[in-house]
């Protein structure tokens, strides 16, 4: 029953049905002050449910609408097949589906990215598991995204993550390192060396290892870093 000149459109990959829930209770106050809908899923064949996602909102009073995209940063794939499906990239990313239309306002928020915010809540992770922060070595550990381009500049997103988390946290290092969990096995199985090699090098230090991640889903990605630094001594808030 809520109307209003404004609404929200917030696009994500989509977590599963018990991580879908979580998410839309945890965005459910935005839906008690402004019309707000969901666009969940990749668009990589379709784009009906943002269509639908756009007109409830006109239906709801919207002429401005706000879309908020849910992805760590801009480099990557789902996010430019976003910028397709609305008409602000020419190729697709994925399948050439249909573009969303409407008569309202739309206005992008940009990606997280390396916005200082998003390091505040990795340092708070951080903090939950950390007992001397001169003696910890924190490690961000993101999906990244499946070409090296991508990656590259992810891992710049990360670095600057990083230099906030350990200057704010008075760590004795915090680096990044992305999985490229989408990648030939050969690329994955690359990161996954180097990120255990990060565990295994603060560790014969005498320090103690914190791992984070910028994921918005506890399971699954979560769940294979669990798997690929099996065997090392560290801590991991999920």
């Amino acid at each position: 029953d809520l109307r209003a000149g404004q609404g929200v459109l917030i696009l994500l990959h989509g977590f599963r049905e018990q991580g879908d829930k979580l998410f839309r209770d945890r965005v459910q106050p935005i839906g008690d002050v402004l019309p707000t809908t969901l666009g969940v899923g990749m668009a990589m064949m379709m784009s009906s449910h943002i269509q639908v996602a756009l007109d409830d909102l006109a239906a709801a009073g919207a002429s401005e609408i706000v879309i908020v995209p849910v992805v760590s940063s801009a480099s990557n794939e789902l996010y430019r097949q976003w910028l397709y499906v609305f008409g602000k990239q020419d190729e697709a990313e994925f399948a050439s589906v249909p573009r969303v239309k409407t008569d309202a306002v739309l206005k992008f928020v940009s990606p997280a990215g390396d916005n200082p915010l998003i390091a505040e809540i990795l340092l708070d992770h951080a903090a939950e598991v950390s007992t001397d922060p001169k003696k910890e070595v924190v490690i961000i550990a993101g999906q990244g995204p499946s070409t090296q381009e991508d990656n590259d500049e992810e891992m710049r997103v990360l670095a600057g993550l990083a230099k906030i988390i350990q200057e704010d946290g008075g760590f004795s290092a915090v680096y990044g390192q992305t999985l490229q969990d989408d990648a030939p096995p050969p690329v994955r199985a690359a990161n996954v060396k180097k990120l255990r090699a990060l565990v295994e090098g603060a560790t014969s230090e005498g320090k103690t290892v914190i791992v984070v991640t910028n994921l918005i889903s506890a399971r699954s990605i979560q769940a294979k870093l669990r798997d690929d630094l099996k065997g090392l001594d560290y801590k991991f808030n999920p």
